[in-house]
């Protein structure tokens, strides 16, 4: 059956949707960030970005060469509460968002520990930054009465920095052991963790400021690893100082709050007000905070 349609309408109509189809996306969503080109195509856009800034939308991104394999341990007893497990799974969400995950670059493991440690996913689990939200996203509270922080060191030291935990050759090694602070084993946590700094991984301790400071930076590779908040406020200024400094001692470059990395560099250029590595520092009126949450972050490592 053939319809009795001028041709001319046809073309007209034709024409129209390719019209359409090809809207400037550049001009109408400003899609590209962090001061990148956006070059606008055939019902898309693409971005020419800066060093730095590597994903589709050029996104503040870890910029390295090297491969890292990072685990994260989540304190799951029941003085994190329900509310500070969940707000922990969200803040580390947001941090793998910083980094380029896929197997040749970042690799995330998680383990979640209360009264035993127990893994979630090993490192080559997931291949996207998608992935390990989604993972995420699927770890329940345990609501354990203590909390096994030397068994969790130990389990990843033998089950996840293995090959058959996802463990890469010549990957950096990281731990990220995120607690409230109060531990039932303190007396073997500093042991367990210098077993694993003897084999080469570094820990990085972080959490609400506490009584146990010395502790948190005793398990830490040293006292610049060590990251504290006085309260909830400053979770999203820790996430950002934690992200830099973990890229940074893996030879990349993180440049935060609009700021690119210089080439060849693990130095930032930073838009004004923001200043320091990895551009966490703003200026106002002369006066060097610490980040939007100013004095919320406890930090030693500027």
């Amino acid at each position: 059956m053939y319809w009795n349609v001028p041709f001319v309408l046809i073309l007209s109509s034709l024409l129209g949707m390719c019209r359409s189809a090809n809207i400037d996306e550049c001009a109408m969503n400003t899609p590209c960030k962090n001061t990148a080109t956006c070059h606008n195509i055939i019902a898309d856009f693409r971005c020419e970005c800066v060093p730095g800034n590597n994903d589709k939308s050029c996104s503040t991104v870890c910029n390295s060469d090297k491969k890292a394999d990072i685990v994260f341990l989540i304190d799951g007893s029941r003085s994190m509460t329900l509310i500070g497990f969940e707000e922990t799974k969200s803040h580390i969400e947001k941090f793998i968002s910083l980094f380029d995950i896929g197997p040749s670059k970042t690799q995330v493991g998680v383990i979640v520990f209360g009264s035993s440690a127990v893994i979630q996913f090993n490192l080559n689990k997931y291949n996207s930054a998608d992935g390990v939200k989604h993972g995420l996203q699927d770890i329940e509270y345990p609501n354990d009465n203590t909390d096994v922080t030397a068994e969790a060191l130990r389990l990843a030291k033998s089950s996840m920095f293995t090959p058959g935990g996802g463990s890469r050759a010549g990957a950096e090694n990281v731990v990220i052991l995120l607690t409230d602070g109060y531990s039932r084993t303190s007396d073997d946590n500093q042991v367990a963790a210098g077993e694993l700094k003897a084999a080469g991984i570094t820990i990085y301790t972080a959490g609400l400021d506490g009584p146990n400071r010395e502790e948190m930076e005793s398990i830490a590779s040293g006292k610049n690893y060590y990251f504290s908040v006085k309260n909830n406020d400053g979770l999203d200024n820790l996430r950002d100082l934690l992200a830099v400094t973990t890229c940074t001692n893996t030879g990349g470059c993180l440049c935060v709050n609009g700021g690119s990395c210089f080439a060849g560099s693990t130095e930032c250029q930073c838009p004004p007000p923001f200043t320091g590595r990895g551009c966490l520092y703003e200026i106002i009126n002369s006066t060097l905070l610490k980040g939007r949450a100013k004095e919320a972050v406890e930090k030693r490592t500027m």
